[in-house]
């Protein structure tokens, strides 16, 4: 009767303890042949990789044949311990050749086929099924440390590669937000100046127009900005005390402007000198996206922001409520999906507002829900616990 295959699991591999010498002797007198085999038919399936290959085999491959062969002759956990430690040598050195992860599979599914094919052969047939076992329990072992190896380095580069875009996208940003105000500036300048001349109704229109267009272009960025730092927070925001009640009133003065140019009323219904524990940042991102949503999808009436106040101070809730144009009930799935927006009733637009607002509540331990019917206005509700708790 076989011996079973004795196995201890180190995080999510399974390494053996049985010594299978037979195994470990067929493996060594195959060495050169199945370095040769796997070389010919990777040159085969990965022709843009045949240089890189032919370098390479002469490397990390014939060193992880070497510890596979010493695992399998001992019974001693400290041999596969070794494999494990070597195995991952080839997925760097696969990563540093611009290899990708599909290629990297691809080499050890022919690996593992010429393994297990002259391992067998040079058994002359008489494979039993723990040996095929062990075998393949060190080919596991191969595969996982090379692949995890691969992608720990190239979640590595992403990583990177994501902060220099996000550095980039905010010095562009600062720079063209920069450019704008001062143009800005010298529009309203402008205009001031030309409404001491009546015949000049036509040219002041085209003014507030051009005004208009560059705050929603800062807005624009300003959003793309704030959807990228909340994708790269810690999972841990900063709780500490928030005046809510002057936080919501300094957002509400950034748009004043836009609201007034739709003769829209902005309403502060939050008691004087309420205070939440939460992470000012966030919060505000999360209320000035529902607030500018509010205000965009609005002709008529009240943008109203207040708060139900508590029973007990663990549970918050602030809602945004408008007199707009109301969300069909069919909409209301897609409207917090990133690049998704409902009936734009002409309005522009990326479709990130609520999607960042979602991100935000999320990262408070919170969410967003809306309550709307159509030609009447939308209430959304940012709901989140004071403190994180």
């Amino acid at each position: 009767m076989e011996k079973p295959l004795e196995v201890y699991f180190e995080g999510s591999q399974a390494l053996r303890f049985v010594a299978m010498p037979e195994v470990a002797k067929a493996l060594r007198s195959k060495k050169q042949s199945i370095l040769q085999t796997w070389q010919e038919i990777v040159k085969k399936e990965l022709p843009n990789a045949q240089d890189l290959t032919i370098n390479e085999v002469r490397d990390s491959i014939p060193l992880i044949l070497d510890r596979l062969v010493e695992a399998l002759a001992s019974d001693k956990n400290t041999t596969t311990k070794i494999l494990v430690d070597v195995t991952g040598i080839h997925g760097e050195e696969r990563f540093n050749e611009n290899y990708n992860f599909e290629e990297l599979l691809i080499e050890y599914q022919i690996l593992r086929e010429v393994v297990l094919h002259e391992v067998g052969v040079a058994l002359g047939g008489n494979f039993s099924t723990a040996q095929v076992a062990a075998l393949s329990a060190g080919i596991d072992i191969v595969v996982h440390q090379g692949t995890s190896t691969f992608i720990k380095f190239l979640s590595t580069r992403l990583r990177d590669a994501a902060e220099k875009e996000v550095k980039f996208l905010a010095f562009l940003s600062h720079d063209l937000r920069n450019g704008l105000t001062s143009i800005l500036s010298a529009l309203n300048l402008t205009s001031r100046k030309l409404m001491t001349h009546p015949d000049l109704g036509e040219e002041i229109q085209w003014i507030e127009s051009a005004k208009l267009s560059i705050s929603k272009t800062v807005k624009g960025m300003e959003r793309m900005l704030s959807a990228e730092r909340l994708r790269k927070q810690p999972t841990q925001p900063k709780f500490e005390p928030v005046d809510l009640t002057s936080l919501v009133s300094r957002i509400m003065d950034t748009f004043k402007s836009e609201a007034n140019l739709k003769n829209l009323r902005l309403e502060i219904l939050i008691p004087p000198n309420t205070t939440v524990h939460t992470d000012e940042e966030i919060i505000s991102i999360a209320l000035v996206n529902l607030i500018g949503n509010a205000i965009k999808y609005s002709s008529k009436g009240a943008i109203k922001i207040g708060t139900d106040l508590p029973s007990n101070s663990k549970k918050w809730k602030i809602y945004v409520s408008d007199q707009g144009y109301g969300i069909p009930a069919e909409q209301l799935e897609i409207i917090f999906n990133a690049f998704c927006r409902g009936d734009a009733y002409g309005q522009d637009g990326i479709g990130l507002g609520l999607t960042i607002a979602t991100q935000a509540a999320k990262l408070l331990k919170g969410s967003i829900t809306v309550e709307s019917k159509q030609n009447i206005g939308s209430t959304f509700t940012l709901n989140f616990d004071n403190g994180g708790s």
